[in-house]
């Protein structure tokens, strides 16, 4: 089954952690050469079909800010949310408040 994520700016392309790792290094090998081998110029009229110039490689670091929107957009739901009980409310802003401070971490030092 496919999984389809949250709007992600530049739309980057990201692979399962489960996979064998020979299998997301042949994956990245072949993205992150595409239009630079042999048959570049083929390669590089089909990714401007697609408005794309080429790809390289990249880190899970691209993606906190979309998990700080999405979560952002939890805590909201939940501080507005009437129909929990305090005690429960407390809980759930205590954890995304918790998640939302890991990844400010991880933001700040991606900088």
């Amino acid at each position: 089954m496919l999984w389809k994520s949250p709007l992600i700016p530049a739309d980057p392309l990201v692979y399962r952690k489960d996979l064998p790792a020979d299998v997301k290094a042949k994956v990245k090998a072949f993205f992150v050469s595409y239009g630079k081998g042999a048959d570049a110029a083929r390669e590089k009229e089909n990714l401007a079909k697609l408005t794309y110039q080429g790809f390289r490689p990249s880190t899970d670091a691209q993606l906190v800010p979309i998990r700080q929107i999405e979560l952002a957009k939890e805590k909201s739901k939940i501080e507005t949310d009437t129909t929990l009980a305090a005690a429960d409310k407390e809980k759930r802003l205590a954890d995304v408040s918790r998640r939302l401070a890991e990844l400010d971490k991880i933001a700040a030092g991606a900088q």
